[in-house]
């Protein structure tokens, strides 16, 4: 399932085998489009689903509050955050500023630099209703 506009920003999961327990939700993939590009393991079982979801839900239910300890810049980063689904050398930071999201992604090579052709800078509008998050945190 795929919510959002892979040309600017979504977020895809997909699910291969559920569990009871929260702390781990379910087995499958969780990507994220940013720019038209996809950073994240795009494979069926890539992941357990629950750190994932969760940061997902926080981030939403914190639009707007994201500051880092060390300057008046957001809270940095969201992927990756050490869950498998980003062992592909993934990295987005997200940027609150005030009403409108800023996110730059990219990924690195196996020589830990990053990769050029896979930065990603994009800024909302500030114009999207507030039923894009609600409907993200449906899917939740």
């Amino acid at each position: 399932m795929i919510v959002g506009d892979t040309g600017t920003f979504a977020i895809e999961s997909g699910m291969l085998q559920s569990y009871s327990r929260p702390s781990l939700r379910a087995l499958g993939l969780f990507v994220i489009h940013v720019g038209g590009l996809r950073y994240g393991v795009s494979e069926s079982a890539a992941t357990l689903m629950a750190n994932s979801f969760e940061e997902v839900r926080n981030r939403i239910a914190r639009r707007g509050l994201h500051a880092a300890p060390f300057s008046d810049e957001p809270d940095l980063c969201w992927a990756s955050d050490g869950d498998e689904a980003f062992d592909d050398g993934s990295y987005i930071l997200p940027f609150d500023l005030r009403e409108r999201v800023r996110l730059i992604a990219f990924k690195c090579g196996e020589n830990g630099l990053h990769a050029p052709p896979s930065l990603r800078d994009v800024m909302d509008t500030g114009r999207r209703p507030l039923s894009h998050s609600a409907s993200m945190a449906r899917v939740l």
